[in-house]
């Protein structure tokens, strides 16, 4: 891990000619990283700012018998045993929207939750979070289609054009959640950056199971491919 830092970056971070290096056969093009297809775990940028503001303003040890504690604890002890797993085989070949990491997935959303920043927007701007997150799919979504079906992007470009949307969606993320540590803080403008990243992580989802690769092996649940299917032939 410290000896190939790369490694980390082509896993979590950027795909392409940064994880090329570190996969035996394939094209590193497809093998998106993390927050290329889910922009909304830019937000932990800002976690070592927000625990040394924590630490600074006086850190209480939490209750141990607490339901909320153990959870931590397990979620906490769970991400490093399976990150110490694969850390070693990572980015893997035909790993399409690093589905080998989705167990981290699920982590990093309840990480998210977990931040104060991430719970004061939905106790202030909760409905601008929902609105923003479903004009970003139906609106945001279907320009993306329209655009990628007019200027006739395929093959490695069409996941590119979802990891540069999804890295600069991330990047607002991050910029909100660092500016948040500050007093400067904006729940209005979090909001927008949280509905964003959750547009954009959806948008790559249904796109690409819906149209990108719907031709492409099995889907665990047959209904899915069938209406991949449908939608394709549309």
């Amino acid at each position: 891990m410290f000896e190939q830092p790369l490694r980390l970056v082509g896993t979590f971070l950027r795909s392409g000619s940064v994880a090329q290096p570190f996969i035996d056969k394939g094209n590193a093009e497809v093998e998106l990283a993390m927050v290329e297809t889910a922009p909304i775990l830019g937000v932990f940028v800002a976690f070592p700012a927000l625990l040394f503001v924590k630490v600074k303003n006086g850190f209480t040890i939490p209750d141990r018998k607490s339901p909320v504690f153990a959870v931590d604890v397990f979620v906490f002890i769970f991400a490093i045993l399976f990150f110490l797993v694969y850390i070693p085989k990572l980015p893997l070949h035909a790993q399409i929207g690093a589905r080998y990491l989705i167990p981290l997935y699920a982590l990093g959303l309840y990480g998210i939750a977990r931040l104060s920043i991430i719970r004061e927007v939905f106790e202030k701007q909760s409905r601008m979070v929902y609105w923003t997150t479903a004009s970003g799919v139906l609106i945001g979504g279907q320009s993306l289609l329209i655009y990628l079906i007019i200027s006739d992007t395929t093959g490695t470009d069409l996941l590119q054009t979802h990891a540069w949307i999804g890295l600069g969606v991330a990047t607002l993320v991050g910029g909100w959640a660092l500016l948040s540590v500050t007093k400067r803080r904006s729940s209005r403008l979090g909001a927008v950056c949280i509905g964003l990243a959750v547009a954009a992580g959806t948008t790559f989802i249904l796109l690409t199971n819906l149209s990108h690769l719907a031709s492409v092996g099995d889907f665990v649940i047959p209904i899915a491919r069938w209406l991949a299917l449908r939608f394709l032939i549309a």
